[in-house]
């Protein structure tokens, strides 16, 4: 799991708190991560593809 870093992102306004699963990471020129952003009831807010600098590790927070 992890967070963003903040910002609204996409369509919806995804914080800086965040909580999102990774779901697949592309190792191309730079990686990049596309994440599932879901609400508390765990139905999915957004799915995002986002740079390693946009994400944190919850173990970071």
């Amino acid at each position: 799991m992890g967070s963003t870093t903040g910002g609204a992102i996409g369509t919806h306004t995804v914080t800086g708190s965040s909580i999102s699963t990774i779901i697949t990471s592309y190792n191309t020129i730079s990686v990049q991560y596309e994440v599932e952003f879901v609400d508390n009831d765990g139905n999915t807010i957004e799915v995002l593809t986002v740079s390693e600098n946009d994400i944190e590790s919850i173990n970071d927070i």
